[in-house]
């Protein structure tokens, strides 16, 4: 996403930032097992707002072919 991991949680929402969100946390909550009332609360993100990006995240893993490389971290 040629992004720093500390800009992914700045508020604002570049389409830059929107997108490395949205995917985290969508490999967060369906391929790591945290909970969105988890990931909500440690992120400072609503809990629509993980819900939101999770589908978000969803749908551009599937068009733009992204995968998680490691999923027993």
């Amino acid at each position: 996403m040629e992004l720093e991991a500390i800009e992914t949680w700045k508020s604002g929402k570049s389409r830059r930032r929107v997108a490395a969100r949205s995917l985290f946390c969508f490999w967060a909550v369906r391929d790591l097992g945290i909970s969105m009332g988890k990931l909500s609360r440690s992120s400072n993100l609503s809990l629509s707002g993980v819900s939101q990006s999770v589908a978000r995240g969803e749908k551009m893993a599937e068009i733009k072919g992204f995968e998680l490389l490691d999923k027993e971290l």
